[in-house]
């Protein structure tokens, strides 16, 4: 079925007045289906979102019909269901739910099959933290996306009453200890959901750096090596280049290979492999944030040095026997930090990060494989979008990270375990 924001984004997309017909021929319906879309194209008239003309109807730009188009691209970018998530009822939950810490069915006067869809679509789309099915209590991350959608709908929101939820050190370890019993019983479930979620972070981590691949085109690329007709050839190496490293990251982690000075520098190799003058290379050249010239960087004398202490610290801190995860989130968050600031390299810097990171907290169990859309502005503007070191703040994303992985994997796998 062809919705009215199928039939915006066509129009918006075309640029130039469209006919009924032509809309036809985009969505390849039959002539019978004239009057539906003759009648879907009026209503996104009286909306105030299309003008009618002659020669058909065209946008109306103004800066609602804009913020409609962008959350249109964004979620076709992020495969999501617009339909569901762009609605008035659905703005209507999300303003409340923003509000909340944590929420129940309790907290709306909402039909309970209703209130079930909405937690279903939101945690699908990675944008919901489930802490417990029965009761159901959840919260919200507050991305700009949601933010957005009530704007568009005029639902406004007091930034102050927006929060990020904590996590305890209780609730990680209760869900650490069921995906340890989950995952021994099911491995080879775990390892086919591991290959399906990094996915989702190559696409998730390369866009933070301004690859333009969506997700659906990052499944088709690299699971079946259907190459997107719209992408540059650099994009699509850079994609297929990190794969690679994140598989080697993945296979050392499996084989309880510690982190050396040459594993960092194969990762960014093989992530950097479509720049070779660059691969595997320390930079000798002064470099700069782009759009934060407040974040710091060392200057090129010390990083050697400085990489050097890192390693030390992070020795240290891997033989130590089972640390809590109170000192392994607060040294990630240091290390992760520690690595972006030393910025060893000319370019991918981050990705690299983002992969030692991973390796990092692999190998003390902590099964994290993908940030969450709903977390990724968070996660930005603590690391390279932060004007100052906010260690302590990225040690609670990282929580949250986490937390969200292991409840993903949980879920998959207790529906194995039930069948």
């Amino acid at each position: 079925m062809v919705t009215k924001y199928d039939v915006f984004e066509a129009v918006y997309t075309k640029g130039t007045s469209v006919s009924p017909p032509e809309l036809l021929r985009i969505f390849q319906k039959p002539a019978s289906a004239y009057a539906e879309m003759y009648q879907t194209l009026l209503r996104l008239q009286r909306d105030g979102l299309l003008l009618k003309s002659k020669k058909g109807f065209q946008v109306k730009l103004s800066p609602r019909s804009t913020l409609l188009y962008r959350l249109i691209r964004f979620s076709l970018a992020n495969n999501l269901p617009y339909n569901y998530l762009i609605d008035r009822n659905m703005a209507s939950f999300l303003q409340r739910a923003l509000t909340k810490k944590i929420f129940s069915w309790r907290d709306f006067q909402l039909n309970p099959r209703t209130f079930t869809k909405y937690i279903d679509v939101l945690n699908n789309s990675g944008f919901l933290l489930i802490f417990s099915r029965k009761p159901l209590l959840a919260a919200l991350f507050p991305h700009s996306f949601l933010q957005k959608i009530c704007g568009f709908f005029n639902l406004k929101l007091s930034s102050a009453a927006i929060h990020l939820p904590k996590i305890s050190e209780l609730i990680l370890k209760k869900e650490l200890r069921l995906f340890n019993q989950l995952q021994k019983k099911n491995t080879h479930k775990y390892l086919e959901l591991v290959k399906g979620y990094q996915l989702r972070f190559i696409q998730h981590s390369l866009n933070l750096e301004g690859n333009p691949i969506t997700l659906p085109e990052t499944v088709k690329l690299l699971q079946h090596q259907v190459v997107p007709e719209a992408l540059g050839l650099e994009a699509i190496e850079e994609v297929r280049n990190y794969q690679q490293a994140m598989g080697a990251m993945l296979k050392d982690v499996a084989e309880k290979k510690p982190l050396t000075i040459a594993s960092i520098f194969n990762y960014h190799y093989l992530a950097l492999q479509h720049k070779p003058s660059l691969a595997g290379e320390v930079r000798t050249i002064a470099v700069h944030i782009k759009n934060n010239p407040q974040f710091k960087v060392a200057p090129v004398p010390d990083i050697n040095a400085r990489l050097e202490h890192l390693l030390m610290k992070y020795n240290q801190f891997i033989t130590k026997k089972k640390p809590g995860l109170a000192e392994i989130f607060h040294f990630a968050a240091y290390f992760h930090n520690e690595f972006q600031h030393i910025h060893p390299f000319v370019d991918g810097n981050s990705r690299t990060t983002r992969l030692l990171t991973f390796h990092l907290l692999r190998s003390v169990s902590l099964p994290v494989i993908d940030i969450p859309l709903g977390l990724l502005e968070e996660y930005l503007s603590c690391t390279k979008g932060a004007a100052r070191r906010e260690d302590q703040r990225l040690r609670q994303a990282l929580e949250m990270i986490v937390f969200y992985n292991l409840r993903l994997f949980n879920e998959e796998l207790r529906k194995i375990s039930y069948k």
